[in-house]
């Protein structure tokens, strides 16, 4: 645009302002520490969303579950977890060790009552 005050503003030089080189220096190592946690942003956002898929993916489908006594697999212990048990129990199917609620060092109808008790009681 080349209108008048386009002009004067052109015409007009800063004012000269000596700024000390510690507060440079700190203004500086500001700047670059924002930019810096600018960049790292959205790395660290990603980097948040995946370990928060990994681990529910992992619990989900790949791993076991973190409870004691969530013997199918669904987060959460309940009566459902009890009758799971009771059948893999009644059909000879293999058996996990951390299912031994009880501590006997088996897994057998004890740990079903177990289970069953601990998927009713009031919390």
């Amino acid at each position: 645009m080349d209108d008048p005050l386009t002009r004067f503003l052109d015409r007009l030089e800063p004012p000269s302002v000596e700024v000390p080189e510690a507060v440079d220096r700190r203004i500086l190592g500001h700047a670059r520490w924002v930019l810096l946690r600018r960049r790292m942003m959205p790395v660290l956002a990603v980097a948040a969303v995946l370990l928060v898929a990994v681990t529910f993916g992992w619990q989900r489908y790949g791993g076991r579950s973190l409870q004691p006594g969530d013997v199918d697999g669904d987060g959460s212990v309940n009566i459902v977890d009890a009758y799971v048990l009771a059948v893999r129990l009644r059909d000879g199917s293999e058996l996990d060790r951390t299912w031994d609620l009880d501590g006997d060092g088996h897994v057998d109808e004890r740990d079903i009552e177990v289970l069953g008790k601990r998927s009713v009681a009031l919390r």
